[in-house]
């Protein structure tokens, strides 16, 4: 069965039902969508909790610190995958947080007007305080590409693409762009999602054993 499948679920977290009722808020669409969200919500921080607990209890991850990159609503105040971890597993952990403090005029009005619960515990360990990062909609090079060892491998080449004008190969094997070594997919993704018509970008590749 389908539930069988699923980690232990605990919806009895007050604090996380009252952020998440109040971040939901700026959406006129009832209580029952509200729950809807908390039960996606809670199962999504329970896998992510029952996974890291297996993984830090198996031989492999016996001793060994973890670093888990997630929205920040999935572990500000420690709710979310944090507890849930501790409830399986109790080990400490640090929280850091970002909050945009520069948005440009033009964003603004995308905001949600939230208004936070006052909890007894602070939201982060750091903050790091940042400005609104503006991503165009970049170029496509018409691949379709995945993480390797060595850089990031070409596992497809769209017919008509820029890629295929510009001589690319499926097995290609993409190791540096322009001046930056590429050690994954999302560092090739970002510098074309800030590249607009017209712009160029150099890219070493290796070729079999020739790069």
């Amino acid at each position: 069965a389908l539930s069988a499948q699923l980690p232990e679920l605990d919806f009895n977290d007050p604090y996380q039902r009252a952020m998440s009722e109040s971040i939901y808020s700026g959406h006129s669409m009832g209580k029952a969508m509200s729950d809807g969200f908390i039960r996606v919500q809670t199962l999504w921080d329970e896998a992510m909790a029952h996974n890291l607990a297996e993984y830090l209890q198996s031989p492999e991850g016996n001793k060994r610190q973890v670093m888990v990159v997630a929205g920040g609503n999935h572990v500000r105040y420690g709710f979310g995958i944090p507890r849930r971890l501790h409830r399986r597993l109790p080990v400490s952990y640090l929280l850091i947080g970002s909050r945009e403090i520069e948005i440009p005029k033009e964003r603004e009005a995308q905001l949600m007007d939230v208004d936070m619960p006052q909890f007894p515990m602070r939201a982060w360990d750091y903050l790091k305080l940042t400005s609104y990062e503006k991503i165009g909609v970049g170029v496509k090079l018409g691949i379709a590409i995945e993480d390797d060892p060595q850089g990031v491998l070409v596992k497809m080449v769209m017919p008509g693409s820029i890629a295929e004008k510009s001589g690319f190969n499926k097995g290609d094997l993409l190791l540096q762009a322009d001046e930056i070594r590429l050690h994954d997919r999302f560092e090739l993704l970002y510098l074309l999602m800030n590249l607009k018509d017209g712009d160029e970008i150099q890219l070493s590749l290796q070729r079999g054993e020739e790069v």
